[in-house]
């Protein structure tokens, strides 16, 4: 069924292939895109973004093309001004695809995806949807927001603006809905959604992320306590960020706020990313244990993007492993992320680990999981990201589903 409301307007798709092009293009129609352009190569794509009158706000391009690949285009897009979103198809293998989601968000751009070829409708509207479509927060443009001020964030805090998110996580064998990550939100009055990666930086650079996360916590904490009444085993997950890792009251303060509730430690599951543990002080060392002798869960986020992935394993009294979503994205169609994930669902199972995938945006790819040994799953493919009444309404609706 097509889009009732296309979040693009005007895309431009780039392949030196006609044939490649014109099935781009008529994806993109089918979609719902209304106005849609084509380019041969990098350097033809550039001088058309510069010239037209009116902004494109989707490219789609090929790597491997002449005069100037996909790789400089991508480094050349903001010298034109380009500020919409960017997805990149190619026949290239899956570790190449997934270098070059890494090097499209390291140019800072509005980076949606790398699909294998051929395209089809179907892929197309997973990543289209998935970033911008009806189910996903329509986040402020980058021209908005980068006029947002530490000022307006610490009112938006202090007025309950910003607020947690749930996004579900599904046990893969009965699809039952066991637990939630809170996710931070903020919706402004005069800009709409503004990105967490936009207000999360800023109060990290301005001295208010801890008090932003004490706020996720708490709704957190009350959202889990609520939703216990009906499913009394329900976990909620809360990222950590490193300066109450560092703090040896935050333990303490936790169990305090969890206690005032009538809540069990088993009922929290801290989130630690593997980069915040390279660097480690002995006040962390002893706030990890002290939160496992409380009994929260204890989850290393994004395990394999880092660079101390065995180590931190061996140190640190993890309850709980999340596969990255880049091991995810198309893992049924390429067989090392097939492997990588098999390994880790060997170590995690070795070492008494529940192991956790997310992003998951696709049947094929849940199958694939579920094959391989995941236990839990998250991704858009469950449901994005709720408000609490909006969670509690889709959670009654819910009901315990057979294996697909």
């Amino acid at each position: 069924m097509q889009n009732q409301s296309p979040p693009f307007a005007r895309a431009l798709i780039i392949d030196d292939d006609p044939i490649l092009l014109e099935v781009g293009r008529a994806a993109l129609l089918a979609y719902g895109v209304v106005h849609v352009e084509g380019a041969g190569h990098g350097r033809e794509a550039l001088d058309k973004l510069a010239a037209d009158p009116e902004p494109f706000d989707l490219v789609l391009t090929d790597l491997e093309m002449p005069e100037m690949d996909g790789m400089t285009l991508l480094r050349n897009l903001s010298s034109v001004g380009y500020q919409g979103a960017v997805v990149v198809l190619s026949s290239m293998d899956r570790s190449v695809l997934n270098l070059v989601e890494q090097l499209g968000k390291s140019h800072q751009l509005n980076f949606l995806g790398a699909l294998a070829k051929p395209i089809s409708l179907e892929k197309l509207r997973s990543v289209l949807d998935a970033a911008s479509g009806p189910e996903a927060p329509k986040f402020t443009p980058v021209a908005d927001q980068v006029k947002i001020t530490p000022e307006q964030l610490r009112t938006a805090i202090d007025t309950g603006a910003v607020v947690a998110h749930f996004q579900p996580k599904v046990h893969s064998g009965t699809r039952v809905v066991e637990g939630a990550e809170a996710l931070a939100r903020w919706n402004d009055d005069r800009l709409g959604w503004i990105s967490p990666d936009i207000f999360i930086l800023i109060a990290e650079s301005c001295g208010m992320i801890q008090e932003l996360t004490w706020k996720i916590l708490k709704d957190s904490l009350q959202f889990v306590a609520d939703i216990r009444e009906k499913s009394p085993d329900f976990v909620v997950s809360v990222n950590l960020p490193t300066e109450l890792i560092r703090d040896l009251e935050t333990p303490d303060r936790i169990a305090q706020m969890m206690s005032d509730l009538g809540l069990p430690a088993g009922a929290l599951t801290l989130e630690i990313t593997e980069r915040q543990l390279l660097d480690v002080t002995s006040t962390a060392l002893e706030v990890f244990g002290r939160m496992r002798m409380k009994g929260f869960g204890l989850a290393i986020d994004d395990f394999g993007t880092g660079q101390a992935n065995l180590s931190v394993l061996k140190t640190y009294p993890f309850t709980e492993l999340k596969i990255d979503r880049s091991f995810v994205v198309g893992v049924d169609q390429h067989q090392r992320s097939q492997a990588m994930v098999a390994s880790c669902v060997t170590l995690a199972r070795d070492l008494e680990m529940k192991v956790v995938a997310e992003g998951i945006e696709t049947q094929p790819e849940m199958q694939m999981l579920e094959k391989l040994g995941v236990q839990t799953m998250q991704g858009y493919l469950f449901s994005k990201p709720l408000s609490e009444p909006d969670f509690m309404t889709w959670f009654a609706e819910r009901e315990p589903r057979p294996k697909a």
